[in-house]
C-alpha cells in the first residue's frame, strides 16, 4: 500500500509540473457528494489518480478506471459522505513521475488542472 510520507512530498516537490485549482462553484456541501474535473494538460498520461481524506495516513485505492490521455478532461465524483472538505491528492503519470498535494480544500474546487 502506498504510505504518504515525506519522501513522497520531496519527490513531489521536484517534478516540475504545476498543479492549479480553478474556482467554481462549490464542489461540495454537507450533503452533497464531492464533484469536480480533473483535467490533463500535459504531454503524458495521468494513470493513477487517488483522492483522500488529509486524516488519513494511507493512500486509499486508484480512482480511475482508465488512465487519463495528455489534453484530456474527465469527471471525478467522491460518494464518501464526508462534511470535511480538507483532502490530499496523488497523481502519477506513465513515465512514473509522480506529485502530491496535500490539505486541498475540496469544497471550493471544480476543477483540476495538471499543466507542463
Amino acid at each position: 500500500m502506498l504510505k504518504k510520507s515525506w519522501r513522497s512530498l520531496l519527490v513531489a516537490g521536484l517534478i516540475a509540473i504545476p498543479a492549479v485549482a480553478i474556482p467554481a462553484q462549490s464542489a461540495k456541501t454537507q450533503t452533497d457528494d464531492l464533484v469536480f474535473k480533473l483535467v490533463n494538460n500535459t504531454s503524458k498520461t495521468i494513470v493513477d489518480f487517488r483522492v483522500d481524506p488529509s486524516s488519513q495516513q494511507n493512500w486509499g485505492e486508484n480512482i480511475l478506471s482508465e488512465p487519463v490521455p495528455p489534453r484530456e478532461t474527465i469527471p471525478v465524483i467522491i460518494a464518501d459522505d464526508r462534511t470535511d472538505c480538507t483532502y490530499d491528492m496523488y497523481t502519477k503519470w506513465s513515465d512514473d513521475t509522480d506529485k502530491v498535494e496535500l490539505n486541498v480544500n475540496m469544497c471550493e474546487l471544480g476543477t483540476w488542472e495538471y499543466k507542463e
